[in-house]
């Protein structure tokens, strides 16, 4: 009796700890386990195939087709940036491209957005590279049922701009249905009522900065990615200079799939705590790979927030030098700005995000003890009155 007695009290804790030895990864839940299967985790490996030099060769050519493919069309604009069809602002730094039935008045409309929004970016001693605003309005430029297309937004045509000693930037504006929120973030008006745009982003920093050594290199290769889930690079500089409404982390929750499914971001969490080493593998410093997982590694910072306070904290020098550095990018921003990159990320995040609490409920060493040695108390009357009770049957 006693024996059976005891199998139930333990058996059921027994059973739990080897179910969670065997269940729990020691590490990052694999895609491939049962558990993935089961839907407990979710898939994390977005990479698709697993053949890594096949995956590989495919990327290459994948990325040499698009800078053909960009250096062409900037061939093209450039061109066009020499003819009639074109604005210029007073200095020759900004040009804007137009095409039927765009009026040259609307052209200049977007010339001056554009000139307001490389105002909000820091001057640096040295000139910057030239700017070309390409906006598509010919109807003829569709490719197949109005219906059909889809707007993609602004693109910034970087890997051309060394080689043709212009930044250019395309703004397709031919669709308006459907989009008009995100259409009401391209262009934006001051305090003065006068336009400031929200399309050129990088290219306002070429404007600026010229193009880019290694060092920044960390962070122009995102920005296409990152552009439609972020807010613009202008915005962020706007913000980084004001106090803002900073958001909880730890208090915003993720859809997921499943009920019993949940997310924790980690890398957000530990890096407002104060973990430097956090701040600088979310930031992307590195070749960690960590990109490639989404769930629990973090969903809220974004690189543009980065730079945007980069920006604003810092002198212009401090940033051109990091621009231009030939060194890895968070060397030449501890090198540049005289603190570690990992502190600086840490800054940054914290303008935008409050640093979470633990969660969960809390209780202080004394009240920890204190129940133990109640329910260690509770356990043992509990024995001592079963052996009674079996004594006198």
């Amino acid at each position: 009796m006693a024996l059976k007695r005891w199998g139930w009290v333990w058996g059921p804790a027994l059973a739990a700890v080897i179910v969670a030895l065997l269940a729990l990864p020691p590490a990052i839940p694999s895609d491939t386990g049962w558990l993935t299967a089961l839907g407990v985790f979710p898939s994390l490996d977005y990479t698709g195939s697993r053949d890594a030099h096949r995956e590989a060769v495919e990327q290459a050519v994948s990325t040499q087709q698009r800078r053909l493919g960009e250096r062409r069309l900037v061939d093209s604009v450039l061109a066009v940036a020499r003819g009639a069809r074109a604005v210029r602002s007073s200095d020759g730094s900004v040009t804007v491209v137009y095409e039927q039935p765009l009026t040259r008045d609307s052209a200049r409309a977007w010339l001056e957005a554009a000139e307001g929004e490389i105002a909000l970016y820091p001057a640096a001693s040295a000139p910057g590279a030239p700017v070309v605003v390409a906006l598509y309005s010919d109807p003829a430029r569709w490719s197949g049922k109005p219906s059909q297309e889809y707007w993609q937004g602004p693109r910034q045509l970087l890997s051309a701009a060394e080689s043709r000693g212009a930044c250019v930037v395309t703004v397709d504006l031919r669709l308006r249905r459907g989009y008009e929120e995100a259409w009401s973030r391209l262009v934006a008006r001051d305090a003065s009522g006068h336009r400031v745009g929200r399309f050129l982003d990088t290219c306002a920093l070429y404007a600026r900065f010229g193009a880019p050594g290694t060092a920044a290199r960390w962070f122009v290769p995102a920005l296409a990615s990152w552009w439609y889930y972020r807010d613009p690079l202008a915005i962020a500089v706007q913000e980084a200079r004001r106090s803002v409404r900073r958001g909880d982390v730890a208090r915003e929750e993720q859809v997921l799939p499943l009920p019993w499914s949940g997310a924790v971001y980690w890398i957000d969490v530990g890096c407002l705590h104060g973990s430097l080493e956090l701040c600088s593998r979310w930031a992307g410093f590195g070749a960690s790979g960590e990109t490639r997982w989404y769930y629990s590694y973090g969903r809220y910072f974004s690189r543009n927030q980065v730079v945007g306070y980069l920006l604003a904290e810092g002198t212009p020098a401090q940033f051109a030098a990091f621009w231009h550095s030939s060194r890895p990018a968070e060397a030449a921003l501890t090198e540049a700005y005289g603190r570690p990159a990992g502190q600086l990320v840490m800054s940054a995040y914290a303008h935008w995000y409050n640093v979470p609490d633990a969660g969960g409920p809390r209780a202080s060493v004394r009240a920890v003890l204190a129940g133990l040695l109640w329910a260690g108390l509770a356990l043992a009357i509990a024995v001592a009155v079963g052996r009674r009770r079996q004594v006198e049957a």
